[in-house]
């Protein structure tokens, strides 16, 4: 963790939120590359010295919005607690929250926009250091989620962690970006059917039973 950011963290939480929630409302309303600075310390009430004695940057604010609301998105959701995950409750608890959270995407409009901003491409799309930040963050959660499985039987192992996790958020990146283009117009029906496919296409990545040759060596000593 930075400096900056262990300074943030040790800051009055309720204070916390009163400048995340002001760059929040900007970064959703006009997008990354658009959203004032200038605005957001109006917003928050906080002059350009303090935000950048918190923040590295732009992007490190943004990031850190993102990951904040992401996290208090899942945890309106009743939360994901991947240790407590099972053999019997793995898929079904992921299965859980997706539909949950495909509901209250529906109903998220200011969250709905805040990813937008994120998977925008091009003019007005979030800069790379942004995306990094954001991107690491999400590998770690989908990292923990594939060790669970691997210790539960039910993730694969023929393939390296690393690269299942690289699949996995490129597959969930496509997923994302069908789903924003979409969602406005989704119906109960649709959102079962778009989760269920979702779901369907992980289960083929993940499972054990998808065994490959990637041990080169072993595959040459066969020949």
């Amino acid at each position: 963790m930075s400096v900056v950011r262990t300074r943030f963290e040790k800051l009055d939480g309720e204070r916390q939120e009163e400048i995340l929630e002001a760059a929040g409302e900007e970064f959703a309303e006009r997008g990354y590359e658009s959203a004032s600075v200038n605005q957001i310390i109006r917003r928050a009430k906080i002059s350009k010295g303090s935000l950048y004695y918190y923040f590295e940057d732009k992007a490190d604010l943004f990031a850190t919005v993102f990951t904040r609301a992401s996290e208090r998105f899942l945890s309106r959701l009743g939360g994901f607690d991947v240790d407590a995950l099972t053999e019997e409750t793995f898929w079904s608890e992921i299965e859980r929250m997706g539909r949950l959270g495909l509901e209250a995407l529906r109903r998220d409009t200011w969250y709905v926009r805040l990813v937008r901003s994120l998977k925008s491409g091009g003019a007005g799309g979030i800069s790379e250091k942004a995306a990094a930040k954001v991107q690491a963050w999400g590998e770690r959660h989908t990292e923990r989620v594939l060790e669970r499985g691997r210790e539960l039987g039910l993730v694969r192992e023929d393939v390296p962690l690393e690269w299942l996790v690289t699949m996995t958020m490129a597959m969930g990146e496509a997923s994302d970006r069908w789903m924003l283009e979409h969602i406005d117009a989704m119906e109960g029906g649709d959102v079962e059917v778009f989760l269920m496919r979702a779901l369907d296409a992980y289960r083929r990545l993940w499972s054990p039973a998808q065994r490959g040759s990637w041990d080169v060596e072993a595959k040459e000593e066969r020949r």
